[in-house]
């Protein structure tokens, strides 16, 4: 089907004529097919008149523009549960009853160990059992919360670097 060809007026005077090849809402912009091959992006607000019936563009066909990606509604789906689990913990890892350097420790262990906030203590918990006590959030603090006592002298020098690299 042949589309009839659209002539722009730009503001600047210059006149563009050719076959509509895509608008685009995003960028406000129209896209047009000359008649030697060449394209032609023009901005809408650069637009003074337009000659030509722009609803008679037909709905391109995506195989004949070469966009053959067929979207698997499953995987789309999965993607957006594993962002809204993560985001949930963002959420959950961020507490406003601390200082922002202590929170930035906090951040800091939790890249480093599975690590959450205690609630109304604000202590830090590692591994489910190591306690990390507020406020001073210092090594000496490290205990065990009722678990074993493995991983204490690791999470002691991770907390004593990342204290020194934050100057805390």
């Amino acid at each position: 089907m042949a589309v009839d060809p659209i002539r722009i007026t730009l503001v600047s005077g210059e006149c563009l004529e050719g076959e509509l090849y895509c608008m685009d809402p995003v960028t406000k912009a129209i896209v047009l097919k000359e008649a030697d091959g060449g394209y032609s992006l023009v901005n809408i607000e650069g637009i003074a008149q337009i000659t030509g019936d722009l609803a008679a563009f037909p709905v391109p066909d995506p195989i004949k523009t070469g966009l053959t990606v067929q979207l698997d509604a499953n995987k789309i789906r999965d993607r957006e549960m594993t962002a809204m689990v993560n985001a949930e913990k963002e959420i959950e890892s961020q507490n406003f009853n601390v200082d922002p350097k202590v929170q930035q420790l906090f951040d800091r262990m939790r890249n480093i160990f599975p690590c959450v906030w205690s609630g109304a203590d604000n202590h830090m918990i590692l591994f489910d059992s190591l306690l990390v006590e507020g406020p001073s959030y210092d090594v000496v603090k490290v205990r065990s919360g009722g678990g074993s006592d493995d991983g204490i002298d690791r999470v002691r020098k991770v907390l004593k670097g990342e204290r020194k690299k934050l100057r805390f």
